[in-house]
């Protein structure tokens, strides 16, 4: 049995021992790797398309006010029985009357002739300007395609023409109904047509008379005149010799300024869906900020959808990049599309 003085150095010696110090683990690995890792970036959004825009064609000064001039009273006599037997009158003795403006132009130097029909997608814009004893005519057409032509002829014609048409676009029709009528009649068709004529003398004074819409009881005071103005001048325009003509400058220059046109009858749907359908082949790059604007209208039926396909596919063309498809090739919906425009297209600054 070992002695009380060695047990108790036996316990002494267990108490004191200190146990080995391990030392903290190490990472070998090199400091780049050990510092904190930043998140990358996300991809930068790539920039717009460049676009190509033209300055809107420059306004004409205000033209100096003119004489308003009365249409003769025998021509008035000649045109007013045409224009009230025209009238079917809406109630049962009412009295039909032709009434006219003043004529605030000079001798004419440019007409404008537009027609359309909405049911057989024709829309033809004709301009003939006097050149001394001469016209200059111009004429283009979508049926749907783009057709230019052009011809020259003998201004003897029109101006044979001409106090009729001017007193035409100054005719107002009026119906007098009596202050108790017995009863109302109507009538209406599903011809849908469109007539304009505007009429500019040398100093830039204009006298313009359209109608757009159905041949109906309740539009009658309204496209009486522009029919009869059809009737005369569409028999001089059919018999000009028109040969095909290219898209020149002065062409799209003249297809620009009717379609910029801000006239009652250009916003009808049909026949701003078919000028808009002609942007592509006979507009410039002053067309693109209209051509968006209707490119970013609700296609809320099937002509407002339709005027924003072909308004997309005229900016393709005049805006110098198609944002219709991805860069992949795939298609881009119609909303996207027209916000890239409206994103590259928008006036810097």
């Amino acid at each position: 049995m070992p002695s009380p003085r060695l047990l108790l150095g036996l316990l002494l010696g267990c108490a004191c021992a200190r146990p080995p110090v391990t030392p903290p683990p190490t990472d070998a690995r090199p400091a780049a790797e050990l510092a904190p890792r930043e998140e990358p970036a996300p991809p930068a959004e790539p920039p717009p398309p460049a676009c190509r825009v033209d300055p809107l064609p420059a306004a004409a000064a205000p033209p100096p006010a003119g004489a308003c001039v009365p249409v003769p009273a025998a021509l008035q006599k000649r045109l007013s029985p045409e224009l009230t037997r025209a009238f079917s009158p809406t109630v049962p003795g009412a009295a039909v009357i032709a009434r006219y403006e003043c004529d605030p132009l000079a001798a004419p130097a440019e007409l404008v002739h537009e027609t359309g029909a909405g049911h057989g997608h024709l829309l033809a814009l004709t301009r003939l300007r006097w050149r001394g004893g001469a016209l200059d005519a111009l004429r283009i057409r979508g049926n749907p395609e783009l057709t230019v032509e052009r011809a020259e002829l003998p201004a003897a014609a029109l101006d044979r023409l001409l106090p009729e048409l001017r007193a035409l676009a100054l005719a107002r029709l009026e119906e007098k109904k009596p202050p108790d009528p017995k009863g109302m009649s109507s009538y209406g068709t599903s011809r849908d047509w469109f007539g304009l004529l505007r009429l500019v003398d040398r100093d830039g004074r204009a006298l313009e008379r359209g109608f757009a819409g159905y041949d109906n009881s309740d539009n009658q005071a309204r496209q009486i005149p522009v029919a009869a103005i059809d009737k005369r001048l569409g028999p001089l325009l059919a018999a000009i010799p028109w040969q095909p003509a290219p898209v020149d400058d002065d062409a799209r220059a003249f297809f620009v300024d009717r379609f910029l046109a801000a006239s009652e009858e250009h916003a009808t749907w049909w026949v701003q869906e078919h000028l808009v359908e002609l942007a592509a082949d006979a507009g410039t790059p002053a067309l693109v900020p209209a051509l968006i604007a209707l490119a970013q209208r609700d296609a809320a039926d099937p002509s407002a959808e339709r005027t924003r396909e072909h308004a997309l596919a005229a900016l393709a063309v005049l805006a110098g990049f198609d944002a219709r498809k991805d860069p992949q090739g795939a298609p881009v919906p119609p909303a996207e599309a027209a916000a890239t425009y409206a994103r590259a297209c928008a006036p810097a600054g």
